[in-house]
């Protein structure tokens, strides 16, 4: 789980947007936009890897501002 802190996400037309292209990404399963929060939720499997470099290319390529990754957690599902 990716917890992601980002500026400019204002309406579900734009929160749309932002979940087509982390969708692209290798590993990601699912994506929550709170709207009012400012933030990206996104779960992925074990392989999934988000670097902030990667991160600001693509809010940047988007229209918005990445802020920062607020939380990271790996979640097993084998247990």
């Amino acid at each position: 789980h990716y917890k992601i802190r980002a500026d400019g996400l204002a309406c579900a037309y734009c929160a749309y947007g932002i979940e087509k292209k982390f969708m692209k990404i290798d590993g990601v399963k699912h994506i929550d936009i709170d709207l009012k929060k400012g933030l990206v939720l996104i779960t992925g499997d074990e392989s999934l890897i988000l670097k902030e470099r990667q991160l600001k290319t693509l809010f940047n390529d988007s229209g918005f501002t990445f802020r920062k990754i607020v939380d990271y957690k790996i979640i097993d599902k084998k247990n």
